[in-house]
């Protein structure tokens, strides 16, 4: 006995037409109606009927297997005809669900009908728990409706049923979006050990980790995050084994960083863009760490090999930012970087003006117009702007020094003095402005 179910499209035009076929050893019932409540009770008194029908088979026997068989028999009946009856229930809903919302009438009947869809979806359920087609669709309704805790818990029915990579992929996902990233490692992994070749999944499961791990760092859990931090590297040098991309070593220099190794962190963005020339960012994130280890040389004395790490940190950005349009960040750093080295100053300030137009109240970009019209000669002019640039950004150590060195070249000394103490006074490890007071003295 077998009991089959179809929704049909007649015509376009035309109503949804239910269609049950009923077939057993006896012949063929084909029942048709537009009434879905009607299709339900049918189904249900179709399913005793077929059951008492069945019972006569089993009427002269005495035997408790046969009886047994029987009521199996008719409990699988029913529960194929009511998880059909409710299926198709649920799914006549939602195509009137769309139909109202798409011709703009009646939202309220639409929510209802979208909810007592989802109901009648769950009843279809207890009746066919292991439906892994059932879930799915269960889950994509959800979905649909925003109630994430309803598409979890059916992604962690789905892989039990039918554990696959694709479906723990989806679990983990899903754990994700609810800040759960312990838990939605855990699926990654289980999705690897099934697809162990799948490294875009194993890159994951480290921008995970380095999420976690930022969190962390916000919490103030720094022990924590270092941990996860570590974690990502380990699993990501594993993956660079396998296959070496200028994408893991732009990430293997960045946890370098966050790690306090910035030699190692230069070393992986050098191999970064040995493999791909056109990785940008490579060359960004190597400019800044020149560029830092340049302001701790500047603060610590060291003027030569201050300018040594600028001009790496210059020649790095002129191949990203040539005479085109940038980002006004990208256009100050260099143009900043130029003036520190000394090099091609009339490009920094064109660099740096088109920064301005983006951004004309900026005060870093008005100090770095300063110290290039300094760097230039024209210490006038570099006065007035580093002097705005403070007004509008307020008191600043390095603006303090750059104010300093001009006054310093005015022949102001008095005011040199004062501005080099307010920069010391802010940041009292900078030997460079040290010496410079105690050359005054």
């Amino acid at each position: 006995m077998e009991i089959y179910l179809c929704l049909a499209d007649v015509k376009q035009e035309r109503k949804k037409l239910i269609s049950i076929n009923v077939k057993n050893n006896c012949g063929q019932t084909v029942i048709k109606t537009n009434n879905f409540d009607v299709v339900l009770k049918t189904v249900i008194v179709l399913s005793l009927f077929l059951g008492l029908a069945t019972k006569n088979s089993f009427a002269n026997s005495k035997s408790d297997s046969d009886f047994t068989t029987y009521l199996h028999r008719l409990e699988a009946v029913r529960d194929r005809a009511l998880t059909y009856a409710y299926y198709l229930r649920s799914a006549y809903l939602r195509k009137r669900v769309n139909h109202l919302l798409s011709s703009g009438r009646n939202y309220q009947r639409a929510r209802n009908d979208i909810f007592e869809s989802v109901f009648l979806l769950e009843r279809t359920l207890e009746y066919s728990p292991r439906s892994t087609a059932l879930w799915l669709e269960y889950a994509n309704l959800n979905g649909q409706l925003g109630r994430i805790d309803k598409v979890i818990q059916s992604y962690e029915r789905l892989v039990k049923l039918s554990p696959s990579s694709d479906f723990f992929q989806r679990l983990g996902t899903l754990y994700e979006l609810s800040d759960k990233s312990e838990l939605a490692i855990k699926q990654y992994e289980l999705a690897v050990q099934l697809a162990p070749d799948d490294t875009t999944l194993k890159e994951r499961i480290i921008d995970v980790h380095i999420g976690r791990a930022f969190k962390d760092a916000r919490e103030g859990n720094y022990e924590i995050s270092k941990a996860q931090f570590i974690n990502a590297r380990k699993k990501l040098k594993k993956l660079i084994k396998h296959q070496n991309k200028a994408r893991y070593m732009l990430k293997e220099g960045l946890l370098c960083e966050l790690l306090g190794e910035p030699d190692n962190a230069l070393k992986a963005y050098e191999t970064a863009i040995q493999l791909d020339p056109e990785e940008t960012d490579a060359y960004i994130r190597a400019s800044k760490i020149y560029c830092s280890m340049g302001d701790a040389d500047l603060r610590a004395g060291k003027q030569e090999t201050a300018k040594t790490n600028y001009t790496l940190a210059s020649e790095l950005m002129l191949k990203v930012v040539p005479e085109r349009k940038s980002k006004s960040e990208l256009l100050n750093f260099t143009a900043y970087v130029l003036a520190l080295s000394g090099e091609k100053l009339d490009f920094a300030e064109k660099l740096v003006k088109e920064a301005l137009k983006k951004d004309e109240k900026n005060s870093a970009y008005i100090d770095t117009l300063g110290w290039i019209l300094f760097k230039k000669g024209d210490t006038d002019d570099a006065l007035e702007k580093i002097l705005h640039a403070n007004q509008i950004g307020g008191d600043d150590p390095t603006m303090f020094d750059h104010l300093g060195d001009i006054y310093f070249k005015l022949g102001q000394t008095e005011k040199a003095k004062e501005m080099w103490g307010k920069s010391l006074g802010m940041d009292v490890n900078n030997i460079s402005v040290k010496n410079k007071l105690n050359e005054l003295r």
